[in-house]
């Protein structure tokens, strides 16, 4: 029973760890990170990221999925479009 009480709260932190950057980008100074945004036929993805240096952007929709590099902006928001 020990053990199933363990597992029952690190599964609850683990879960709660998956959303802390969702979290994030939205908790900080109270400005919204709005991502992705839609206008016609582009796309921009938007991602708050304080203390990073690199930031790339890869998905299964990309060809070879290495990731392209997003350029750093005001209150360190990064973005692509």
């Amino acid at each position: 029973m020990k053990r199933f009480l363990i597992f029952i709260a690190a599964s609850c932190l683990f879960a709660g760890a998956l959303q802390a950057q969702e979290l994030a980008n939205f908790a900080r100074g109270g400005q919204r990170v709005v991502s992705p945004d839609v206008q016609g036929d582009s796309v921009t993805f938007r991602m708050r990221a304080d203390y990073a240096t690199i930031v790339k952007l890869s998905g299964s929709w990309m060809t070879g999925w290495g990731g392209v590099d997003m350029r750093r902006g005001e209150n360190n928001v990064w973005s692509i479009k």
